[in-house]
């Protein structure tokens, strides 16, 4: 009694299984490619972005600080400080930082008073921004530049 059929091993029935076990690798691949796909999550856009402390170095530089500021101050961002070094200035640029400082929480400034001893140069400036700065990355800019949209922070911070 026989109930199974006899194999043979002739060519058509090597091509068939060539056939069955490309067809095979070829379903795997689509179920893991597709797989991923479908439970695939985006993580929220804010949820990657790193604290960023923005260090500002001045000097006379009331004009700019009024224009721009507020700028740099209302970019959309999760976190982030804005650090304002004023060096040595001889303009109301102090008066222009405390109206700012009563209406914007995340922002601090330094005045660097002038002194026989200090040279009025950027490095000094640059150096207590850094000291002062409470978060890891840090972005560098001056007074005089402005912000191209209300993302700048988000580009640069790279998303």
């Amino acid at each position: 009694m026989h109930f199974l059929p006899k194999f043979g091993f002739d060519g058509w029935t090597l091509l068939f299984l060539l056939f069955c076990s490309v067809a095979f690798i070829q379903l795997l691949y689509v179920i893991i490619i597709y797989s991923r796909l479908a439970f695939f999550k985006q993580k929220p856009k804010n949820a990657s972005l790193p604290p960023i402390s923005i260090i500002i170095a001045a000097r006379n530089e009331a004009d700019n600080i009024y224009e721009n500021l507020p700028l740099i101050l209302t970019q959309e961002y999760p976190k982030f400080e804005v650090i304002v070094v004023v060096n040595q200035s001889t303009d109301e640029t102090k008066f222009i930082l405390d109206a700012y400082c009563q209406q914007y929480q995340h922002l601090k400034f330094t005045l660097v008073e002038k002194s026989k001893h200090l040279r009025p140069g950027k490095k000094l400036s640059l150096t207590i921004g850094i000291k002062s700065a409470k978060y890891e990355h840090l972005v560098f800019t001056d007074a005089d530049c402005i912000p191209n949209s209300k993302e700048w922070l988000q580009e640069i911070a790279g998303q």
